[in-house]
């Protein structure tokens, strides 16, 4: 019986356990970029929730991706300069897993002192995303990052790009340091 009042603690239910996101991320840079293509480490305790593929493409301010496909003629016009890098398309992953992709997209470019950090927080029902970006150490024009992340309701406000009602993107700007957020209610 006396047990009992310490036992009711361990059944108090967690409000950010149910809490998934999933999206995708890509870190690219110029064809010609001295420093290589970036690479991300992905955790093996990730591995599961994550898919890693070679990226050719273009990634406009405005958040939109133009992949080159694998047949595509190499003398086809492109607009804008071409980038090769990494997408990362994620699933289903925890408040805890979640607040890694900071530490894996600075750590892909290798050399640099890029810094990040992501993270959730619930209260009641809404969620809010915060996160910054210190990419002062790259190079403007030449490595971009782009960042998607998919909630499980409707997202209330962002300054990213809002591609769904449930869905926000960022196109974090290299060369600067930067401020991501957004809130959404489930």
């Amino acid at each position: 019986l006396l047990m009992i009042p310490l036992l009711s603690g361990c059944l108090t239910r967690s409000v950010t356990v149910g809490d998934r996101f999933s999206g995708e991320f890509i870190v690219a840079t110029a064809t010609d970029s001295p420093n290589g293509v970036p690479r991300p480490d992905v955790p093996q305790s990730m591995s599961n929730h994550m898919s890693v593929a070679d990226f050719t493409g273009n990634i406009a301010d405005d958040g939109a991706v133009t992949a080159q496909k694998d047949d595509a003629a190499p003398n086809a016009p492109q607009k804008g300069p071409n980038k090769v890098g990494t997408r990362v398309t994620y699933t289903a992953l925890t408040a805890g897993q979640f607040s890694q992709l900071g530490d894996i997209i600075a750590a892909s470019f290798s050399g640099s002192n890029a810094a990040m950090t992501v993270s959730t927080t619930r209260s009641g029902d809404a969620v809010r995303l915060t996160g910054t970006a210190d990419f002062t150490d790259l190079v403007e024009g030449r490595d971009v990052v782009f960042l998607s992340v998919g909630f499980g309701g409707d997202i209330g406000g962002t300054n990213g790009i809002q591609t769904s009602d449930t869905t926000a993107a960022w196109v974090i700007p290299a060369g600067k340091s930067s401020d991501l957020n957004a809130d959404a209610r489930y």
